[in-house]
């Protein structure tokens, strides 16, 4: 009897084991409304304990919760950038802006996407000159959804008494379709401006129009990542030159976006699934 529970409860432990040490990696098509019509990009997220690797076209971004610091490479170059987590300058919160979770408000909405039931989620930011509105659907029994979720809340804890510290709770599950629409707010000129040049521009902003970034979940994959998934290869050369260029697309799990490009006229309704 002894030799059974003993064998049996080494079965639980070693079940126990491989679920804490398991990775999950998420496969998303994400599309650009200034690209032409059938136009996608792959992207993928692996996550494995409080570790991310984010691959997104030619740049990749590993971030390593524990140690505070987040790696900007691109393997064409063989080069990196070797910035702290959570960032403290302008230049560094640029770089890292693919990595920053945004708060975001549950709504009664929920849907189904690559089939996952999700439940939606949304923010809106305001500025002087432009508004960012952020949908996601969170799938929470998608496959690695806890380990995500876990990543998701220990960077927030991370940003807590930062600038870039969350004003909402982290969504329960992996987004599977994330919508991202920035547009210009109307022009309202000034009070010594002539009423025909307020008009001309009223009518040039509002032919804009809205800039929206989709990433839509393809594959989530639970699996255990070699600990060389998130190290930056040994031939790889470190700097600091502002060469390397600055990240152009906001994805981490997140909210898709694009730092350089114009923002868009307001959308006539909110973007819908």
């Amino acid at each position: 009897m002894k030799s059974i529970v003993a064998a049996a409860t080494a079965i639980v432990l070693a079940i126990a084991a491989t679920t804490a040490s398991a990775g999950v990696v998420i496969t998303q098509d994400v599309t650009e409304s200034n690209q032409p019509a059938g136009h996608k990009t792959e992207q993928t997220i692996m996550i494995q304990g409080h570790m991310q690797k984010l691959v997104e076209g030619d740049r990749v971004y590993i971030t390593d919760l524990d140690d505070g610091r987040l790696y900007f490479i691109l393997p064409a170059k063989k080069a990196y950038m070797n910035v702290p987590f959570p960032p403290i300058t302008g230049p560094q919160r640029m770089i890292a802006r693919h990595e920053l979770p945004i708060g975001l408000k549950k709504t009664p909405r929920t849907d189904k996407v690559a089939g996952y039931a999700c439940q939606d989620y949304t923010t809106v930011t305001l500025a002087a000159q432009g508004t960012v509105r952020v949908t996601q659907c969170v799938a929470s029994e998608a496959p690695g959804a806890k380990e995500f979720v876990e990543y998701q809340k220990t960077m927030a804890a991370k940003l807590k008494h930062t600038v870039m510290a969350l004003g909402e709770d982290v969504p329960d599950g992996i987004p599977v379709l994330t919508i991202a629409a920035r547009f210009v707010n109307r022009f309202t000129g000034s009070i010594n401006m002539a009423p025909e040049i307020v008009a001309k521009m009223k009518a040039e902003t509002d032919k804009i129009k809205p800039y929206v970034v989709t990433a839509k979940v393809t594959k989530i994959e639970q699996k255990d990542l070699p600990a060389d998934t998130f190290v930056v290869p040994k031939d790889y050369a470190e700097t600091k030159a502002p060469k390397l260029g600055l990240p152009g697309k906001i994805t981490q799990g997140t909210a898709p976006g694009n730092a350089s490009a114009p923002i868009p006229a307001p959308p006539a309704a909110p973007a819908t699934h």
